[in-house]
């Protein structure tokens, strides 16, 4: 099970690809 902090810095990755437009 992944801890929250690491759950958090995917979302926090992939929202900011997509506000990249990647």
């Amino acid at each position: 099970m992944l801890n929250t902090i690491e759950v958090y810095k995917c979302v926090w990755m992939i929202d900011g690809d997509q506000r990249l437009g990647k």
